[in-house]
């Protein structure tokens, strides 16, 4: 009952702001079935426009998403009120640049938290990758994380114990300082 009536209430704000759109754009005359035919056209075109029956407007109508895609980060980061957090934003990452550039007794523990922190992105990555598709049909649990779940076993079976670091490398792990290619 709640999700018929939250629909409903949804489709008249839908419709309420179809009509402060038209009037906005001096459409007085269009009616509320003239619209929605209009929508219906335009989904219509919008289904049967690929990259291989019309090139050109597919390709026109990714260069407008592109460019808006490009300029909201601009247009959010000049407005004023986002001022407070673009100065952290540039603050963090003034430090983490100087963190990577001047060497110091920092350089060691800093290296392993990058590394940590690309590490986390990369399997974290891999796991939306996974959930969402790559939009090739090929599972990403395939691709990425059997290959290394294997060469974890295989390596771990080698050297009868778990004693090496797993993280550097797809097949090369490290055994008490020694490389040792999976």
């Amino acid at each position: 009952c709640s999700l018929r009536s939250n629909t409903g209430h949804r489709a008249r704000q839908n419709e309420e702001v179809a009509q402060t759109q038209t009037t906005a754009r001096g459409d007085k005359g269009v009616d509320s079935s003239e619209l929605k035919r209009i929508r219906l056209e335009k989904a219509k075109e919008r289904m049967g426009m690929t990259l291989f029956r019309k090139p050109a407007k597919t390709l026109y109508y990714f260069s407008l998403v592109l460019v808006d895609a490009v300029n909201f980060p601009v247009r959010w980061a000049t407005n004023p009120k986002n001022f407070m957090a673009v100065g952290l934003i540039s603050a963090i990452f003034a430090i983490i640049v100087a963190l990577r550039t001047i060497e110091g007794a920092h350089t060691p523990a800093f290296k392993v938290t990058e590394h940590y922190f690309w590490y986390l992105t990369w399997w974290m990555g891999l796991g939306v990758a996974s959930s969402i598709g790559l939009g090739t049909g090929a599972h990403t649990g395939t691709l990425f994380m059997f290959p290394h779940i294997c060469a974890v076993v295989r390596t771990a079976e080698r050297r009868k114990g778990f004693d090496f670091d797993h993280r550097w490398g797809r097949r090369v792990f490290i055994v008490n300082d020694i490389r040792m290619v999976g």
